[in-house]
């Protein structure tokens, strides 16, 4: 047993065993009222995977959960279809379903992957330089007001 009780090696087959790493937010930088954006869990988990490479010399096996992850998608289109059932909406007349966000690599990507309409909101962990770079946006907008307006004219309640 590795001193730290973490690592273990495993005599039969010579190498590392690994224990299990969840983690629930892949988002590389996070914003809040703060006016720069900080390190979030994505950062950590970038060292933990280099460090632990250049220590066993395997990669990591890393299981993300949150945005981008199709099973996000797929447990918030379940509550949406739950909330439309006690509504009484007929569950053929399914809509059209928006996400908004500001982190192209998450929340974006997700939504476009999805089949979502996604809107960039222009604050938060935006920049100018990430937009369009990986995971185009099918609208661009300054704020989540805007968001907001722009998808209550295209559904004809504005």
């Amino acid at each position: 047993m590795h001193p730290n009780h973490i690592l273990q090696r495993d005599s039969k087959l010579d190498r590392w065993k690994q224990i299990p790493v969840f983690v629930s937010n892949p988002d590389f930088v996070w914003s809040n009222e703060h006016s720069i954006p900080r390190f979030g869990q994505g950062a950590f988990v970038t060292c933990l995977e280099k460090l632990w490479e250049t220590w066993s010399g395997r990669t990591l096996e890393v299981k993300r959960f949150g945005k981008p992850m199709r099973a996000t998608y797929e447990f918030a289109e379940n509550v949406l279809e739950s909330i439309a059932i006690d509504m009484g909406v007929n569950g053929e007349a399914k809509k059209k379903v928006y996400a908004i966000g500001d982190n192209p690599a998450s929340d974006i990507a997700g939504a476009n992957a999805y089949g979502w309409d996604s809107f960039l909101v222009k604050t938060g962990v935006w920049n100018p330089e990430q937009h369009g770079r990986e995971h185009g946006a099918t609208h661009v907008v300054k704020d989540v007001e805007e968001a907001v307006e722009k998808i209550l004219k295209q559904e004809g309640v504005l």
